[in-house]
């Protein structure tokens, strides 16, 4: 490869370790030899190289797990998270299997199940328990948190950034002019990060403007009167554009409620799936996230890092903002009337009677003002 690349094999070497001394065209040729020659790093290779000068352990394998720790199965095994964490492992030298914990009764036997297979990678999905596993032998793993959960976790973490998906979605919801702005959002039971996240970002969003412009948020939990409320929230409201988690609560209002969207009202999803293309909204990057789970796991295999950690680092993953017919402009945003009224008056004050003379608008001939103004 290096021959082919026109580079000395350290060269080759740094480019895989991401070396800052590589310039940018370097290990771009480099990256494509490598796709030609099919060349793929080998993770216990790597790894044996790191410690060779620095330990006798012994070494990652080439199998990582995905392990889904809720109390009920997920129905969909193409989850776009595991997907971006299968594909991210096979690009990086690895076979990612997945696991659920409920196949193995206790988080004990899960961990011995992993330890006796020669897994020693671990990616943590999402914890809809208050019960994370804190009986698993952490000491033989090298693990990651990918996803949401009910509690902290003491691991490195990477999730999406709920925060920053509420911001951009009432930025884009005051750009397109509309003049009060709503939101509903519906908690996990019991409540995860995520929930408080986006309460958090719209709260913040309604003090940074106008008192009236963002209406009080709606939240409620998924029961039986989830309908009747939100329903209920909207007479009252009557927010021009609605803020809500999924398309959901737009089929609420538009088929129990009988409203129409965008006639009556426009909609904005905080989770646009890839088949929502009538739809604006936030595209929630799953993939990019499983991917990173998969990326951080690499170098703590590849350094030896064991266990969980005292200070853990949060990756957050930036969302997409896709246009749809659910939210069209609605012309020039509202001003505050009085407010532009005063700054005009204070305006022609400061500069005196003949430069208000001046910016006021010239005088109907015959009217009052007009001979006044010819009197004088």
């Amino acid at each position: 490869m290096a021959r082919t690349a026109g580079v000395s094999t350290a060269t080759v070497s740094l480019v895989f370790s991401n070396h800052p001394r590589i310039s940018a065209a370097t290990r771009e040729r480099v990256l494509r030899v490598a796709g030609e020659l099919g060349y793929r790093p080998d993770p216990l290779v790597s790894a044996i190289a790191a410690q060779r000068w620095q330990t006798d352990q012994a070494h990652p394998g080439r199998i990582v797990a995905f392990a889904k720790i809720q109390k009920y199965r997920i129905p969909d095994p193409w989850h776009p998270t595991v997907e971006g964490a299968r594909e991210e492992a096979a690009r990086r030298g690895y076979t990612l299997q997945e696991f659920s914990l409920m196949d193995f009764g206790s988080a004990r036997n899960f961990g011995r199940a992993l330890y006796h297979r020669g897994i020693r990678g671990l990616v943590l999905g999402s914890v809809y328990d208050e019960d994370i596993p804190v009986d698993l032998p952490w000491e033989h793993f090298s693990a990651v948190h990918c996803g949401m959960a009910v509690c902290p976790v003491p691991l490195h973490t990477i999730m999406s950034n709920h925060f920053e998906a509420v911001e951009l979605a009432v930025h884009k919801a005051l750009a397109s002019g509309h003049p009060t702005i709503g939101a509903v959002f519906i908690p996990f039971t019991p409540e995860v990060k995520d929930d408080r996240l986006r309460l958090g970002a719209y709260l913040a969003c309604q003090r940074a403007h106008p008192r009236g412009r963002l209406a009080d948020p709606l939240t409620v939990p998924n029961d039986a009167r989830l309908p009747e409320r939100v329903l209920a929230w909207y007479e009252r409201s009557r927010p021009s554009l609605v803020i809500g988690h999924n398309r959901w609560i737009l089929e609420i209002l538009t088929e129990a409620g009988g409203w129409k969207c965008p006639e009556d009202f426009a909609f904005i999803t905080l989770h646009r799936e890839a088949d929502d293309t009538d739809l604006a909204g936030l595209q929630v990057n799953d993939g990019q996230t499983g991917a990173k789970a998969v990326e951080v796991l690499d170098q703590l295999l590849r350094t030896n890092q064991m266990g969980t950690t005292v200070h853990p680092v949060l990756h957050d993953i930036q969302p997409d903002w896709m246009d749809g017919p659910s939210c069209p402009p609605c012309g020039r945003p509202p001003t505050d009337k009085k407010k532009e009224s005063r700054t005009k008056h204070r305006t022609r004050l400061s500069r005196g009677p003949d430069a208000a003379r001046a910016a006021a608008p010239p005088a109907r001939k015959g009217s009052a003002r007009g001979s006044k103004l010819r009197a004088g």
